[in-house]
Protein backbone atom coordinates (compact mmCIF):
# COMPACT_ATOMS: atom_id res chain seq x y z
CA UNK A 1 0.00 0.00 0.00
CA UNK A 2 1.30 3.51 -1.06
CA UNK A 3 1.35 6.59 0.81
CA UNK A 4 -1.30 8.12 -1.06
CA UNK A 5 -3.88 5.22 0.33
CA UNK A 6 -3.02 5.15 3.57
CA UNK A 7 -5.70 7.05 6.19
CA UNK A 8 -3.40 7.29 9.17
CA UNK A 9 0.47 8.35 9.41
CA UNK A 10 2.82 5.75 11.06
CA UNK A 11 1.94 7.34 14.57
CA UNK A 12 -1.18 6.58 14.19
CA UNK A 13 -2.72 10.70 13.44
CA UNK A 14 -5.40 10.36 10.73
CA UNK A 15 -4.90 11.97 7.93
CA UNK A 16 -7.54 15.12 6.88
CA UNK A 17 -7.16 17.99 4.98
CA UNK A 18 -6.36 19.64 8.12
CA UNK A 19 -3.54 17.72 9.49
CA UNK A 20 -1.81 16.66 6.12
CA UNK A 21 1.20 18.63 4.02
CA UNK A 22 1.71 17.70 0.65
CA UNK A 23 5.03 18.67 -0.83
CA UNK A 24 5.49 19.16 -4.33
CA UNK A 25 6.97 16.01 -5.20
CA UNK A 26 3.09 14.19 -4.04
CA UNK A 27 4.42 12.70 -0.48
CA UNK A 28 2.73 13.93 2.18
CA UNK A 29 3.34 14.17 6.08
CA UNK A 30 1.26 14.15 8.80
CA UNK A 31 1.54 18.12 10.85
CA UNK A 32 1.33 16.80 14.15
CA UNK A 33 4.15 14.55 13.18
CA UNK A 34 6.16 17.27 11.58
CA UNK A 35 5.16 19.64 15.03
CA UNK A 36 6.38 16.96 17.38
CA UNK A 37 9.81 16.31 15.86
CA UNK A 38 10.56 20.17 15.40
CA UNK A 39 9.88 20.31 18.83
CA UNK A 40 11.73 17.21 20.10
CA UNK A 41 14.94 18.87 17.79
CA UNK A 42 14.62 22.45 19.57
CA UNK A 43 14.10 20.76 23.17
CA UNK A 44 16.94 18.41 22.53
CA UNK A 45 18.76 21.26 21.44
CA UNK A 46 18.03 23.58 24.17
CA UNK A 47 19.02 20.43 26.61
CA UNK A 48 22.65 20.16 25.36
CA UNK A 49 23.04 23.47 25.60
CA UNK A 50 21.54 24.06 29.29
CA UNK A 51 23.68 20.83 29.82
CA UNK A 52 26.89 21.90 28.41
CA UNK A 53 28.97 22.60 32.30
CA UNK A 54 32.16 25.04 30.60
CA UNK A 55 34.87 23.11 32.73
CA UNK A 56 38.27 24.89 32.96
CA UNK A 57 39.72 21.80 30.85
CA UNK A 58 36.98 22.69 28.30
CA UNK A 59 38.31 26.12 28.41
CA UNK A 60 41.76 25.43 27.84
CA UNK A 61 40.85 23.00 24.77
CA UNK A 62 38.43 25.79 22.81
CA UNK A 63 41.67 28.44 23.89
CA UNK A 64 44.17 26.05 22.60
CA UNK A 65 42.49 26.37 19.02
CA UNK A 66 41.33 30.17 18.86
CA UNK A 67 43.89 33.00 17.03
CA UNK A 68 43.09 36.08 19.07
CA UNK A 69 43.78 39.30 17.20
CA UNK A 70 41.99 42.61 15.66
CA UNK A 71 38.81 42.21 14.60
CA UNK A 72 38.05 37.85 13.70
CA UNK A 73 39.34 35.30 16.18
CA UNK A 74 39.52 32.62 13.55
CA UNK A 75 39.66 28.91 14.48
CA UNK A 76 42.62 26.62 14.09
CA UNK A 77 41.31 23.82 15.14
CA UNK A 78 39.00 20.92 12.74
CA UNK A 79 36.34 22.31 10.92
CA UNK A 80 32.74 21.06 9.34
CA UNK A 81 30.57 21.98 7.02
CA UNK A 82 30.24 25.48 5.58
CA UNK A 83 33.76 26.11 7.05
CA UNK A 84 32.50 26.34 10.80
CA UNK A 85 34.81 25.15 13.57
CA UNK A 86 34.43 21.98 15.42
CA UNK A 87 35.17 21.34 19.00
CA UNK A 88 35.11 18.08 20.41
CA UNK A 89 33.73 17.96 24.05
CA UNK A 90 32.35 14.79 25.92
CA UNK A 91 32.50 12.69 22.83
CA UNK A 92 30.14 15.75 20.77
CA UNK A 93 30.90 17.70 18.36
CA UNK A 94 29.77 21.68 19.26
CA UNK A 95 30.53 24.50 17.05
CA UNK A 96 33.23 26.56 17.98
CA UNK A 97 31.42 29.91 17.83
CA UNK A 98 28.37 28.53 19.82
CA UNK A 99 30.87 27.41 22.38
CA UNK A 100 32.27 30.34 22.46
CA UNK A 101 29.09 32.60 22.42
CA UNK A 102 28.12 29.94 25.98
CA UNK A 103 31.41 30.38 27.34
CA UNK A 104 31.19 34.79 27.16
CA UNK A 105 27.31 34.97 27.27
CA UNK A 106 25.40 32.69 28.58
CA UNK A 107 22.67 30.12 27.53
CA UNK A 108 21.49 30.15 24.25
CA UNK A 109 17.08 29.83 24.03
CA UNK A 110 15.79 26.49 22.33
CA UNK A 111 15.80 26.29 18.72
CA UNK A 112 17.74 29.90 18.25
CA UNK A 113 21.39 30.37 16.12
CA UNK A 114 24.36 31.80 16.74
CA UNK A 115 25.13 34.04 13.74
CA UNK A 116 27.75 36.06 12.96
CA UNK A 117 28.09 40.05 12.24
CA UNK A 118 31.20 39.66 10.36
CA UNK A 119 29.55 36.70 8.08
CA UNK A 120 33.20 34.52 8.76
CA UNK A 121 32.29 31.40 9.84
CA UNK A 122 35.65 30.05 11.57
CA UNK A 123 35.36 33.42 13.94
CA UNK A 124 34.67 33.04 17.52
CA UNK A 125 35.23 36.70 19.09
CA UNK A 126 32.00 36.99 21.30
CA UNK A 127 31.63 40.87 19.89
CA UNK A 128 30.74 39.03 16.09
CA UNK A 129 27.97 36.83 17.61
CA UNK A 130 24.38 37.37 18.05
CA UNK A 131 21.42 35.02 18.79
CA UNK A 132 18.84 34.08 16.44
CA UNK A 133 15.70 32.82 15.08
CA UNK A 134 15.56 30.36 12.14
CA UNK A 135 13.89 32.79 10.28
CA UNK A 136 16.23 35.67 11.43
CA UNK A 137 18.98 33.38 10.66
CA UNK A 138 17.49 33.22 7.00
CA UNK A 139 16.64 36.78 6.76
CA UNK A 140 20.32 37.49 8.05
CA UNK A 141 21.65 35.23 5.16
CA UNK A 142 19.41 36.79 2.41
CA UNK A 143 20.39 40.32 3.33
CA UNK A 144 23.98 39.66 3.00
CA UNK A 145 23.42 38.06 -0.22
CA UNK A 146 25.02 34.51 1.01
CA UNK A 147 21.84 32.44 -0.54
CA UNK A 148 23.85 30.55 -3.42
CA UNK A 149 21.51 31.87 -6.24
CA UNK A 150 22.41 35.37 -5.25
CA UNK A 151 25.75 34.72 -6.10
CA UNK A 152 25.55 33.93 -9.83
CA UNK A 153 25.62 36.57 -12.35
CA UNK A 154 24.26 34.78 -15.31
CA UNK A 155 21.50 32.24 -15.78
CA UNK A 156 22.28 28.82 -16.69
CA UNK A 157 21.77 29.91 -20.83
CA UNK A 158 24.69 33.12 -20.01
CA UNK A 159 22.32 35.63 -20.20
CA UNK A 160 23.35 38.09 -17.25
CA UNK A 161 21.00 38.58 -14.03
CA UNK A 162 20.47 42.46 -14.55
CA UNK A 163 17.53 44.20 -13.09
CA UNK A 164 15.96 44.69 -16.64
CA UNK A 165 16.21 40.59 -17.03
CA UNK A 166 15.56 39.40 -13.75
CA UNK A 167 11.91 38.62 -12.22
CA UNK A 168 11.43 36.68 -8.83
CA UNK A 169 8.79 33.74 -8.79
CA UNK A 170 7.03 33.82 -5.70
CA UNK A 171 6.59 30.40 -5.32
CA UNK A 172 9.95 29.44 -5.47
CA UNK A 173 11.02 32.59 -3.68
CA UNK A 174 13.57 32.46 -6.62
CA UNK A 175 14.58 34.71 -9.76
CA UNK A 176 14.12 33.72 -13.05
CA UNK A 177 15.59 35.18 -16.74
CA UNK A 178 13.52 37.21 -18.71
CA UNK A 179 15.17 36.37 -22.10
CA UNK A 180 14.95 32.36 -21.10
CA UNK A 181 11.17 32.81 -20.63
CA UNK A 182 10.49 34.59 -23.33
CA UNK A 183 12.33 31.77 -25.32
CA UNK A 184 10.28 29.28 -23.83
CA UNK A 185 6.87 31.04 -24.11
CA UNK A 186 7.98 32.00 -28.23
CA UNK A 187 8.97 28.31 -28.30
CA UNK A 188 5.74 26.84 -26.46
CA UNK A 189 3.53 29.34 -28.98
CA UNK A 190 5.14 28.14 -31.97
CA UNK A 191 4.61 24.46 -30.44
CA UNK A 192 0.87 25.21 -30.36
CA UNK A 193 0.60 27.27 -34.00
CA UNK A 194 2.31 23.69 -35.67
CA UNK A 195 -0.40 21.20 -33.97
CA UNK A 196 -3.18 23.15 -35.14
Amino acid sequence: MNNADKTHCPAGHEYTPENTKIYKDGARRCRICIQNSEQAFKAKWATEDAQQVITPSMEKRFWAKVIRQDGCWDWNGRVGGNNYGLLRLNSKSIIASRFSYLLHKGPIPAGYFVCHTCDNPPCTNPEHLFLGSPKENVRDMLDKGRQTWQMKTHCPYGHEYSPENTFFVKATNGRQCRECKRRRDRTRRESQKAKA
